[in-house]
């Protein structure tokens, strides 16, 4: 069963029948739920009332071959207790006639992010002292820009925090500034401003041992809270 509030990657292998189908699609149809559902006919599920998620191709193109696989995929915040999946391309055909697919590989991944509640991210540096993102650090926050993306209704939260060397009113304000740093990169690749707040608490919160430096390193972080 799916953890409540946590974000799952959903990915699969598609592939076009060999035999089958002349129609193409550039998304699947997926339902998670937690109910077992027992099709009656091939519509029934497609009809029932889930609310579900499309899977794309990285590069969004059509699922068009019959000799090599497509990965699709998206992501997924559980509402708890889910352990069925279904999955269809009915009545996603970009043109009209008759589309058969074969789907292998399906896999439901955790991720480390959750709904409501902060999570550190690793790998998200910045230049000593300075609010400046490191170039490592845009690589990281561009794969949560896919999550972002694919969960448009969720809003953002964006907290910063450093040790305790130099002043506290220096550090709450460079937790602020780096904080504002990440949003402005978020908003720069396409999220809406009107979904991200952002803080800094300096060094008020730490999470580990501000006398030694792989304490200090744990404490200059980023949070963040998708709500």
């Amino acid at each position: 069963p799916l953890q409540k509030n946590r974000i799952y990657k959903i990915k699969l292998k598609t592939i076009r029948s060999k035999s089958f189908g002349i129609a193409t699609t550039k998304k699947i149809n997926v339902f998670i739920t937690s109910d077992y559902v027992q099709p009656t006919n091939t519509d029934s599920v497609v009809k029932y009332k889930f609310p579900f998620l499309q899977l794309y191709k990285k590069d969004s193109s059509d699922v068009t071959s019959r000799s090599e696989w497509a990965d699709v995929s998206t992501t997924y915040c559980a509402m708890g207790g889910e352990k069925f999946i279904y999955i269809s391309s009915q009545g996603l055909l970009k043109n009209q006639g008759i589309l058969n697919l074969l789907f292998d590989s399906v896999g439901v991944y955790p991720t480390n992010v959750f709904i409501n509640k902060p999570i550190s991210i690793d790998s998200i540096f910045f230049e000593s002292g300075e609010d400046k993102l490191t170039q490592n650090s845009q690589k990281r926050l561009d794969k949560l820009l896919i999550v972002f993306n694919e969960n448009k209704d969720l809003k953002i939260k964006i907290y910063g925090h450093t040790d305790n060397q130099g002043s506290p009113d220096k550090n709450l304000q460079l937790s602020i500034n780096r904080s504002k740093s990440v949003m402005n990169y978020l908003i720069l690749n396409g999220i809406s401003n009107s979904r991200i707040q952002y803080k800094g608490y300096g060094d008020k919160q730490p999470i580990s041992d501000n006398s030694t430096e792989d304490g200090r390193a744990k404490n200059r972080r980023i949070e963040f809270e998708l709500n």
